[in-house]
């Protein structure tokens, strides 16, 4: 079965095919792809060439000559891989760190999003919003407010929804003092120069 299959090759394949992708796998460089398409051609080159393999030395050698400078190299180079698929999943694991450390938590990028995801419906469809974990609306305003980097609260009354100059407390102790009788006023007046 096996002759049968290598003479099949040999007569459909162009001549000189086997050189030609063996060539090709040792020039190939990432550049300007993505490390996933470096590693997907690497992976097809190394399938085209199963009838004659290079040792898994010269593949690990090849992935890690070929990787542009960045983190996946870096750590590639650190951790001396001894196969392939163990230099990859070095590679891959620090790319996906450091953009996850870069775009944040979740390692969003809008791009790659408009990219897989043509605009259909089923995908901007609104959903239904999960009301069972709802809090009283005073106090998740004040998580959120606690949340931001600058909490603002009004230094009268304590509350996030406005701040001192807007205080409806505030303005209601200044009606009230005016409404207050004029000896009051003078009396405090002078226990205030009194103590400075």
């Amino acid at each position: 079965m096996r002759v049968a299959q290598v003479t099949i090759g040999t007569g459909v394949s162009p001549p000189n095919q086997a050189y030609r992708v063996r060539s090709r796998f040792l020039s190939t460089r990432q550049g300007k792809n993505e490390l996933s398409d470096y590693v997907q051609e690497l992976r097809t080159l190394m399938a085209a060439m199963q009838s004659d393999p290079l040792p898994e030395a010269v593949h690990v050698t090849i992935f890690m000559e070929g990787l542009r400078n960045g983190i996946a190299r870096t750590e590639g180079f650190r951790f001396h891989p001894s196969t392939f698929e163990e230099a990859v999943k070095i590679a891959l694991n620090a790319e996906h760190n450091f953009k996850s450390a870069r775009l944040g938590w979740n390692g969003f990028n809008p791009r790659s999003v408009r990219a897989n995801y043509s605009g259909t419906t089923a995908y901007n469809s609104p959903e239904p919003m999960d009301l069972s974990y709802a809090e009283d609306e005073g106090e998740a305003e004040l998580q959120a407010a606690e949340q931001q980097h600058v909490v603002r609260r009004c230094f009268t009354c304590g509350s996030t929804k406005h701040l001192r100059p807007g205080c409806p407390l505030r303005k209601q102790r200044q009606t009230t003092s005016q409404h207050s009788s004029p000896s009051q006023k003078s009396g405090m007046a002078r226990g205030n120069a009194d103590t400075q």
